[in-house]
C-alpha cells in the first residue's frame, strides 16, 4: 500500500486512548484541550495506534512516513521522542522492542467515521461517570461497566473507552457528547445500601440530547446482575445488536433476549418462529423481568398480523403476557401502550384511546406511534394513522413492520401513493424481505399489473411455498392465471395453517371447496364468537379483504 492510500484510509479514524483523543481531522485532544503535532509525528502516531498491541517495524514506520526518501533512523527517533514527551513519559504508551520497532500499550479504541451525509458504520456510545452516594468504588464499576459493554457487543458497537471521562465535570458532559459525536450515551445514578445498591439508568440520543428510556435498576448485589438489565435496554433501544456471548457467560438471559428481538424485528416467519422460542426460553430463565413478557406479547401481536396463528389465540396469548408484565411493573410504558392497542381491537376504542394519551408522552416514540397507528387504522382514521406511522418511521425508520403498516394504510387511501410508499421501503430494507415483497406484489395487483406482480413473485422464489399471509397473496395474483393451481395452493395453505384465520370474506372460496353445510356451521362459530376480533378489523383487515379477493376469483 502507498502512503497516500494509507494517509486516506486513516484519515477516516479516529482514536481514542485514556484521556486523549486523536480526531480523524489530525486533531489531538487531551480532555478537550487541543494540542499541536508536527505531520511527520502526527503520521507516526496514527500508524501506531492503527495497530496497537502489535510490533510496528522501523522499516514500515520509515517507508510509510518517509517514502522515497534515504532518511535516517534519527528522524524515527526523533519523532518517538517528541510523541513521548507530549503523551507524558509516566503513561509508557509508546515500547520500544530494540531493533525492532515499537508497539503501542493501552486500552485504544478506534472509530471509523463515515463521509460527510453517510450514516456511522457502527453506532457508538459513551458512558458517562456513575453519579451517586457511595463509598469511593464507582470509578471501578465505571470501568467495570464500559469493559463489559465492550465486551459484549464487540465490533458492532463503538463503547468509548472510560479514560476519555477522567477529569470532566458534571457540567462539560454534553460537551463532552458532542466533542465525541456519540451516537448515544448513557447516565446512571447510584445509591449504596450496605451490601447492595439501586439506582437508575437513562439512555439518551446524542444528536439531540432527546431520552430513549428511563429504568429502574432493582437493587442488585454484584455488577453483573446490573449488567444484565442494561445489556438487554440496549438491545432493545439499538436494533440490530448482536452481543458476543458465549452460552457460559453471566447473561443467558440477555442473550436469548436479545436473539429473541432480532427475529422479531427481522418480521418473517421464520424470525417470529425463532423470537416465539427465544422469548420462552428468556421466561423460563428468569419470568421476573418485564420486558420479556412484552417481547412475547409482540411476538403473539406479530404472528396474528401475519395470519401465522388464529387471532383470538394470538391476541388471548398477547393479552396474558402484557397481564404478567404489568403485575411485575404496573408503570411499565412498553406494557401500557400493547394494551391500549388490544383494547382497541376489542373494540373499545374510546378507552383505547385515553390510554394510549398517556403512552404517546413516553420516551418509546416510535414503538408508541406504531401501535397508535395501528389503532387508527383499526378504528378507519385513515390520515391520522399515516401521520402517526410516518412520526414512528422518523425515529426508527428500520422497522419493516412500520413501513408495511404505512403501505397497508396508504392501500386503504390511495393505490400509487402506496406503491411509492412500497418501493420507499424496499430502498430502505433491501429487496429481499418475503412480506415485504409480497405486499409489493400485492399492490402491483390491485393497480392493475398482475404480470408485474406475477413477475416479483417468481423473482422472489415465493412461488415455492409460503405461510400466512404471504402464501394468501400468491393465491391471489396466481388466481388471475391460473384457477385451478390457486384452487389447490388455497386448499394447502388451509390445511398447513395451525389456525387458518376465519372470517366472512373466506365463505365464497370454503363454499366451493366444502359445500353449504360446512359454510354453515362456520358461520355460526363467527358469530358465536364472544370476542368479536375480526370485526374490530383485527389487526389486520387485509387478511379478509384479500380472502374475499380470492374468493371472488376463484368463483369467476
Amino acid at each position: 500500500m502507498s502512503s497516500g492510500s494509507a494517509v486516506d484510509l486513516w484519515s477516516t479514524n479516529s482514536f481514542i486512548f485514556g484521556c486523549w483523543e486523536l480526531c480523524n481531522d489530525g486533531l489531538l485532544l487531551h480532555k478537550g484541550n487541543q494540542l499541536h503535532l508536527p505531520p511527520k509525528e502526527l503520521h507516526v502516531l496514527r500508524l501506531l495506534l492503527s495497530s496497537a498491541g502489535s510490533l510496528v517495524s522501523k522499516e514500515l514506520l520509515l517507508s510509510r512516513v518517509w517514502p522515497n526518501c534515504d532518511i535516517a533512523e534519527e528522524s524515527l527517533t526523533r519523532c518517538i521522542y517528541t510523541l513521548r514527551k507530549v503523551l507524558g513519559r509516566d503513561n509508557g504508551y509508546i515500547k520500544t522492542l530494540y531493533g525492532k520497532g515499537y508497539r503501542f500499550v493501552g486500552e485504544v479504541t478506534e472509530r471509523r467515521v463515515a463521509p460527510a451525509g453517510a450514516p456511522s458504520v457502527v453506532p457508538s456510545l459513551l458512558v458517562l461517570p456513575l453519579a451517586g452516594h457511595g463509598d469511593g468504588c464507582m470509578p471501578d464499576v465505571h470501568r467495570e461497566v464500559v469493559r463489559q459493554l465492550a465486551a459484549a457487543f464487540g465490533e458492532g458497537l463503538c463503547v468509548f473507552p472510560a479514560g476519555v471521562t477522567v477529569g470532566i465535570g458534571d457540567e462539560d458532559y454534553l460537551a463532552l457528547v458532542e466533542r465525541l459525536q456519540a451516537d448515544y450515551y448513557l447516565g446512571f445514578r447510584c445509591v449504596e445500601h450496605g451490601m447492595a445498591w439501586t439506582g437508575s439508568v437513562e439512555l439518551v440520543r446524542g444528536r439531540d440530547h432527546a431520552l430513549l428510556h428511563s429504568e429502574v435498576l432493582a437493587e442488585v448485589t454484584c455488577i453483573d446482575q446490573a449488567m444484565q438489565q442494561v445489556l438487554l435496554l440496549i438491545a432493545h433501544r439499538l436494533p440490530g445488536l448482536r452481543p458476543q456471548i458465549s452460552p457460559c457467560s453471566s447473561y443467558p438471559v440477555a442473550q436469548a433476549y436479545v436473539n429473541g428481538l432480532l427475529g422479531l424485528q427481522a418480521y418473517t416467519p421464520e424470525g417470529l418462529g425463532e423470537a416465539l422460542l427465544e422469548f420462552l426460553r428468556c421466561l423460563q430463565l428468569d419470568p421476573g423481568y418485564a420486558p420479556l413478557w412484552c417481547g412475547l406479547a409482540d411476538t403473539y401481536l406479530a404472528m396474528a398480523n401475519l395470519g401465522l396463528k388464529d387471532h383470538h389465540w394470538a391476541l388471548t396469548q398477547a393479552y396474558r403476557a402484557l397481564t404478567q408484565a404489568l403485575t411485575l411493573e404496573p408503570e411499565n410504558a412498553q406494557a401500557s401502550v400493547r394494551l391500549a392497542l388490544l383494547t382497541s381491537l376489542q373494540g373499545v376504542p374510546h378507552a383505547a384511546e385515553a390510554l394510549f394519551r398517556r403512552a404517546l408522552l413516553g420516551p418509546d416514540r416510535a414503538g408508541a406511534h406504531y401501535h397508535y397507528a395501528w389503532h387508527l387504522w383499526c378504528c378507519g382514521r385513515f390520515g391520522q394513522a399515516l401521520h402517526a406511522i410516518e412520526q414512528s418511521l422518523e425515529q426508527d425508520c428500520s422497522s419493516v413492520a412500520a413501513w408495511l403498516l404505512r403501505a397497508r394504510i396508504e392501500l386503504e387511501v390511495d393505490v400509487l401513493q402506496a406503491l411509492d410508499v412500497i418501493e420507499q421501503a424496499m430502498a430502505v430494507l433491501g429487496n429481499r424481505h418475503p412480506v415485504i415483497n409480497a405486499m409489493h406484489a400485492l399492490i402491483l395487483d390491485v393497480s392493475g399489473e398482475p404480470l408485474a406482480a406475477q413477475t416479483v413473485l417468481e423473482r422472489c422464489g415465493l412461488l415455492e411455498g409460503q405461510s400466512g399471509e404471504v402464501e394468501l397473496v400468491v393465491c391471489y395474483v396466481q388466481a388471475a392465471f391460473d384457477k385451478g393451481a390457486a384452487r389447490e395452493r388455497y386448499r394447502r395453505w388451509c390445511v398447513a395453517s395451525e389456525h387458518p384465520p376465519l372470517c366472512p370474506a373466506q365463505l365464497p372460496v370454503l363454499r366451493r371447496l366444502d359445500g353449504d353445510r360446512a359454510v354453515a356451521g362456520l358461520w355460526r362459530e363467527l358469530e358465536g364468537r364472544s370476542c368479536p376480533w375480526w370485526r374490530a378489523r383485527l389487526g389486520d383487515p387485509r387478511l379478509q379483504g384479500l380472502a374475499q379477493l380470492t374468493g371472488e376469483r376463484l368463483l369467476a
